[in-house]
């Protein structure tokens, strides 16, 4: 997953709650259009490496490993749905391990979409599920 600098457009939001909403609007949104419409800065990548080991690249800033505690908070009906009506996928906290440089804990929060189908009958081999969402990142 792609992570952006909102910095930029925050002087532009009304309030804390117009940031919450971007993942509902971004997840229908290609990275080309975010980057050429909002023109934000694209400051590093999310992934996982096993199911419950995640890694957050930000390049000089930082480098974190570590183990996701599992879900704060489940999403439930209402949050905002993938392109394809796929759920939102949980509020998640990860703790840093022995590896990481300059981040020691996050927040995966305002998720849209993510939730993987129940079955892969139909499905191309590689599946790729459209998420957008907000993390907070700690030193």
């Amino acid at each position: 997953m792609t992570l952006y600098d909102l910095a930029p457009i925050m002087p532009y939001l009304n309030s804390e709650n117009d940031l919450h909403k971007i993942p509902s609007l971004a997840v229908n949104v290609s990275n080309h259009h975010i980057q050429q419409v909002f023109n934000l800065d694209v400051i590093g990548r999310f992934y996982h490496t096993e199911p419950h080991i995640a890694v957050i690249d930000l390049g000089k800033k930082g480098y974190f490993i570590g183990a996701t505690a599992g879900l704060l908070v489940p999403t439930g009906p209402l949050a905002p749905k993938g392109p394809d009506g796929s759920g939102a996928l949980g509020w998640l906290i990860g703790l840093a391990q022995l590896g990481s440089v300059g981040i020691s804990e996050f927040y995966r929060v305002a998720v849209a979409g993510g939730v993987e189908p129940t079955t892969c009958e139909g499905r191309p081999y590689l599946n790729l599920q459209d998420m957008a969402c907000e993390y907070w990142i700690y030193a």
